[in-house]
């Protein structure tokens, strides 16, 4: 057999997966009192077979609509994220004359997710608010349940605009630090601004076999 792949295997393999054809879900947040977020408005696609709550691992019995309904933020105010998940620290211990290593914690960075700004500034109201779910303005700390949400990110390949071939959810997400707004004179751009998010757990889920033909399934 040779090294070098032939031809026939390399026209198998998979075309590369693009790094812009992908939409962030933010979390749609309880009792906002923002008046210029509309918790109605924002991004709004179709279900498709790969990112049913059965392929995300979540309860079937959970509605579809809560799961999809439309989120905050509107659709390409995120204009960049990171996704990455656990890491396990490891631990050193004396064997046979030598160190060896054993795992010890789960643990998982910040995550950070860069944002567009637009002229009604609902992108800061709307993290400003989440922020104050978990310290108020009265430096009052609030309930896990109330400001630990998930946060999706759906990939899609160059075909479908339906169906994502890649869905990173993140776990437990809370807002850690909101960047200042930079203006000046000496160039034309637009406002955007930088949050950084607590998370607990990061899943990322493949286009697989395990939930059906077209299933997500987790990696």
């Amino acid at each position: 057999m040779a090294i070098l792949p032939d031809l026939n295997y390399v026209r198998s393999i998979p075309d590369p997966a693009p790094n812009w054809r992908w939409v962030v879900k933010m979390p749609t947040l309880a009792g906002s009192r923002a008046t210029n977020i509309g918790l109605g408005g924002g991004l709004g696609f179709s279900v498709g077979v790969n990112i049913g709550p059965v392929s995300l691992g979540l309860s079937a019995d959970l509605p579809t609509e809560q799961l999809f309904s439309r989120p905050v933020v509107p659709f390409g105010i995120v204009d960049q994220i990171d996704f990455s998940t656990q890491t396990i620290d490891s631990d050193d211990r004396f064997q046979a004359g030598a160190r060896t290593k054993y795992p010890r914690f789960l643990s998982m960075a910040n995550v950070s997710i860069t944002f567009f700004e637009d002229v009604t500034y609902a992108t800061t109201q709307y993290l400003s608010y989440w922020k104050s779910l978990v310290v108020d303005e009265e430096h009052n700390y609030g309930l896990p349940s109330d400001y630990k949400k998930e946060i999706y990110l759906f990939a899609f390949d160059t075909i479908s605009n339906y169906d994502p071939t890649f869905v990173g959810r993140l776990k437990g997400c809370w807002p850690t630090s909101i960047s200042g707004l930079s203006y000046s004179n000496g160039a034309s751009d637009k406002v955007s601004l930088v949050c950084d998010f607590a998370v607990d757990e990061a899943t990322p889920f493949a286009a697989g076999e395990s939930y059906g033909s077209t299933g997500a399934s987790s990696l």
